[in-house]
C-alpha cells in the first residue's frame, strides 16, 4: 500500500509542478510561490482533509480572486493576497464545523458551466503579453481596459515568443497523442524549452521576470492583520472560500468515484481552510483540491492520504535541487501550457448541448454567469 501511494504521489508531483507555477504567474505572482503554495498546503490538506485522495495546490478557479485583490492594491496587493487565505482559511473552518459541506451540491452545473468558462477567459487574455513577448503592461481592474492594452501593444509583438508558445502547445497536445495526457504538460514545456535553447531563442526565462526561484521554503512568518484589511477583503474572502468549497468538494466526489472511497465533506472544507491558513505562513496563495490532479492521483492506484503527502514532498525536493533548471524555462512555454486550459475550459460543445437539450433558461443562466465572471 506504501508503495502505490509513494509511485501515485510522485507520479502526480510531475503534474503539479508545471500548473503550481502556471496558475502563480497567472495571477501575477512568481512560480516560486506556486511551488511554496503546492508543498505547504498541499501536504496540510493531505493529512487533516475529509478526502483521503484529494490533491491541494494552485487553481485555475481562484485566478480571477488573486488577480483582482493584487490590482486593487498594486503596492500591497500581495499582503493583501496573504491576508485573503487566512480570511478565506477561516471561513472555510468555520462552514465546515457548522455543517455546511453538503450545501454545495446544490449549486445549479449552469453556474458551475459559465463560471469555469469565465475563468477560461481570464485566463487567455491573462497570458497574451507573454505569450506574445510583449512588454510589462499596466493591469486595470476593468477586463475590457486589459484587452485594449494588449490590442495597444500589438506592435511589439516578437516571433520568438509567439513560436515557443505554439511549440508548447504543439507538443503537449502531440505527446498527449501517445502518452497518458496528464504527462503532457510537463514534458511539452521541457521540449518547447530545449528547443528554445538550442537555437538560442531570444524569450524571456521565468528567472529574467521573477528573480532566481528559492532553493528552500521561506521561513514562516504571521502576515500582519488589522480590522480595516479584513473588512476591505471580506467579499473576496468569502467569494475565494466558496470557491475552494466547490472545487475541493467536486474533487473528492470525483476521487471517491474512481476508487470507491467516501469523503466527509465538512471534514474536507475545515482540512481545506488550515491548509490556506498555513499557505500565507510561508508566502503562498490559496490553494483549493484540484480535480485533475485528484484524478490522476486516484487513477495511479493511491491508497491512502499519503499519497498526497508523497505529492508535496517531491515538489519540495524539486525546489531544493533544481530551482537553477526550473528558473530557465520561457514564460512563454508557460503561457502556452495555460492558454491551452483555457480553451478547454471555455467548452464550446457544452454550451451548444445545453442550448438545444435543456431549457432556455439554463443557458441563458450559463450566459449571464460567464459574462459577469469575465466583467
Amino acid at each position: 500500500m506504501l508503495r502505490l501511494d509513494l509511485v501515485a504521489g510522485l507520479t502526480v508531483s510531475l503534474v503539479s509542478l508545471p500548473l503550481s507555477m502556471a496558475f502563480a504567474a497567472a495571477a501575477g505572482l512568481g512560480p516560486d510561490v506556486g511551488l511554496v503554495s503546492a508543498i505547504v498546503a498541499g501536504a496540510v490538506a493531505a493529512l487533516l482533509g475529509g478526502s483521503e485522495l484529494n490533491i491541494t495546490g494552485p487553481a485555475g478557479s481562484l485566478i480571477g480572486v488573486l488577480a483582482g485583490v493584487l490590482i486593487a492594491n498594486d503596492i500591497g496587493g500581495y499582503q493583501d493576497v496573504l491576508a485573503l487565505g487566512i480570511i478565506g482559511g477561516a471561513i472555510l473552518i468555520v462552514s465546515g464545523l457548522s455543517g455546511l459541506g453538503k450545501l454545495v451540491r446544490f449549486v445549479p452545473l449552469p453556474v458551475i458551466m459559465g463560471f469555469t468558462g469565465g475563468i477560461g477567459v481570464i485566463i487567455f487574455v491573462s497570458q497574451l503579453e507573454d505569450a506574445l513577448g510583449l512588454p510589462k503592461l499596466a493591469k486595470s481592474p476593468s477586463f475590457l481596459e486589459n484587452v485594449s492594452s494588449i490590442a495597444g501593444a500589438l506592435d511589439t509583438v516578437t516571433l520568438a515568443a509567439i513560436t515557443v508558445t505554439l511549440m508548447t502547445i504543439g507538443f503537449i497536445e502531440g505527446i498527449g497523442r501517445f502518452i497518458p495526457k496528464a504527462f503532457a504538460p510537463l514534458l511539452g514545456i521541457v521540449a518547447a524549452a530545449t528547443v528554445a535553447w538550442v537555437f538560442g531563442l531570444d524569450v524571456l526565462t521565468l528567472e529574467d521576470k521573477y528573480g532566481a526561484i528559492p532553493r528552500s521554503l521561506p521561513t514562516p512568518a504571521i502576515p500582519a492583520l488589522d480590522m480595516d484589511q479584513i473588512l476591505r477583503l471580506l467579499p473576496a474572502a468569502f467569494t475565494m472560500a466558496a470557491l475552494c468549497a466547490l472545487e475541493s468538494l467536486l474533487s473528492a466526489s470525483a476521487s471517491d468515484a474512481i476508487a470507491g472511497k467516501r469523503h466527509n465533506s465538512n471534514a474536507e472544507l475545515v482540512g481545506c481552510g488550515l491548509a490556506n491558513m498555513a499557505s500565507p505562513l510561508f508566502g503562498g496563495i490559496p490553494t483549493c483540491g484540484a480535480i485533475a490532479r485528484t484524478t490522476l492521483n486516484a487513477r495511479s492506484g493511491a491508497q491512502t492520504r499519503l499519497a498526497g503527502v508523497f505529492n508535496a514532498l517531491a515538489l519540495l525536493l524539486i525546489m531544493l535541487f533544481m530551482a537553477p533548471i526550473v528558473g530557465q524555462v520561457p514564460t512563454a512555454a508557460l503561457a502556452g501550457l495555460l492558454i491551452l486550459i483555457a480553451i478547454k475550459m471555455v467548452d464550446i460543445q457544452a454550451y451548444r448541448r445545453l442550448q438545444v437539450h435543456h431549457h432556455w433558461t439554463d443557458f441563458t443562466m450559463m450566459a449571464a454567469t460567464l459574462v459577469a465572471t469575465v466583467l
